[in-house]
């Protein structure tokens, strides 16, 4: 007897395991569902690129700059600081700066220099 699982979902529209009618359906022109999965030709990848001139734009180096860092076509002005040629300023100052305002009466500002005459009066 046959149930409604071997009439749906089968190969030879719902015949079972009918042979002859397996058979009658791999020489239709029909592709299986399990056609598109397997290459139909052998894969060949393209040929391989020629390997790029150091002079080009994007040579082993990566893109250059024309002109050098000092050509207006460079994106490195002279004064930016990834600019080759100088030493980038620190961005902190090296002498340490106080947070405070340092007015000649603040007790946290430098001390005017005593003299010797202000001793003696």
């Amino acid at each position: 007897m046959r149930t409604l699982s071997n009439l749906i979902g089968m190969l030879g529209g719902g015949k079972g395991f009918d042979k002859v009618a397996l058979k009658a359906d791999r020489t239709t022109l029909a592709t299986s569902p399990l056609e598109p999965l397997k290459p139909r030709e052998p894969f060949l990848p393209i040929d391989p690129r020629t390997p790029l001139l150091p002079s080009s734009p994007f040579g082993p180096m990566g893109p250059t700059r024309p002109g050098g860092p000092n050509s207006p076509f460079s994106p490195l002005t002279p004064g930016s600081p990834g600019a080759p040629g100088r030493p980038s300023e620190p961005l902190l100052p090296s002498v340490p700066v106080s947070p405070f305002p340092m007015f000649p009466l603040s007790p946290l500002g430098p001390r005017p220099p005593e003299t010797e005459n202000s001793n003696n009066i």
